[in-house]
């Protein structure tokens, strides 16, 4: 890390800035690749889940070093790294050649843990009532499918929040991590001419430093394996801004790191849940008790406004 003799010295500044520049850049690639925004998204999710989201209009969303699949984060970084080895093969300079070696420094697992952005998310599907879904992420079938209305979900999880969908193809990552390191490499030439009192040396370092903890994050987020391309995948991201705090709770014997996102929901026309799905792993008896029972739930206040559909699934599950 950079220490300053001079208070006054905009170095961190410029390098946050450049930063911030590469990031929407690798946000608009992928934004003019993207899919079209489903009209309703599907949360997966569990009884508990369901409860928090209705009775407490909060969405919970995992910090990205406490997601289900840890490979995940690993997925993106690699792009990343691959981009660097064709990159090295390039006549670059020794600063861009340290800036390489630094940022693969960074973006091992002991660094990124420390240096990655505090981004908190939330998932989502375009897909509803797919098997797959049920068996990665509705609780083997006995869980809860709700669907949210797109545009009023973002309206109603407020400025701060971006909503994303995954990206699977490898050529479009490829061609999204090189184009962004190149343009990373025009940006330390920028930062090392304009701040000439430094060592270039020094400069690489931190830049790289800065560039894994936010890039790698968000590659981390938004690149997925192939294989999973037909769970159509959107996530709803945040940061700890705006009156925003994190706090800790366990699943499945894990502590992670969570956000309580508010929903606001008041307003029984706005009400971003259109309809709520549930689980097919129960005999048709206890399949129509829970129909009733989500019923009654969506008829006490502050809630018994809203217009929400409750179907169960007919997805053919079937346990083992």
């Amino acid at each position: 890390m950079i220490v300053l003799n001079d208070p006054g010295d905009k170095i961190l500044v410029d390098i946050g800035r450049a930063v911030l520049a590469l990031h929407y850049l690798a946000n608009d690639l992928i934004a003019h690749n993207s899919p079209p925004e489903p009209s309703t998204i599907w949360h997966y999710t569990t009884a508990d889940g369901l409860l928090g989201i209705v009775k407490n209009q909060q969405l919970y969303m995992s910090h990205i070093l406490c997601m289900n699949d840890t490979e995940e984060l690993e997925h993106g970084i690699s792009h990343i790294l691959q981009a660097i080895d064709i990159r090295g093969r390039a006549e670059i300079s020794d600063d861009v050649r340290k800036f390489h070696t630094a940022l693969k420094s960074n973006l091992t697992n002991s660094l990124i843990v420390s240096n990655v952005q505090d981004i908190f998310v939330s998932c989502f599907s375009g897909e509803t009532d797919t098997l797959t879904h049920w068996l990665e992420y509705g609780r083997n079938g006995v869980g809860y499918a709700i669907g949210f209305d797109t545009i009023r979900l973002k309206a109603a999880t407020g400025q701060h929040c971006s909503f994303r969908a995954c990206v699977y193809d490898d050529r479009l990552k490829k061609r999204v991590a090189l184009v962004t390191l190149e343009s990373a490499e025009i940006e330390l030439d920028k930062l090392i001419a304009a701040h000439g009192h430094i060592s270039p040396e020094k400069i690489a370092e931190e830049f790289a430093r800065i560039f894994a903890g936010i890039v790698a994050a968000y590659f981390g987020l938004i690149f997925k394996n192939s294989i999973f391309e037909p769970e159509r995948e959107w996530r709803l991201l945040t940061i700890l801004e705006g009156g925003l705090v994190s706090t800790f709770d366990s699943r499945a014997n894990e502590i992670r790191e969570i956000v309580k996102l508010p929903i606001h929901m008041s307003n029984a026309n706005l009400s971003p849940i259109v309809e709520i799905k549930i689980g097919s792993n129960r005999d048709e008896r206890l399949r129509d008790i829970g129909a009733a029972v989500i019923t009654k739930l969506l008829s006490k206040e502050p809630q018994s406004n809203w217009k929400v559909k409750v179907s169960v699934s007919r997805s053919p599950y079937r346990s083992s």
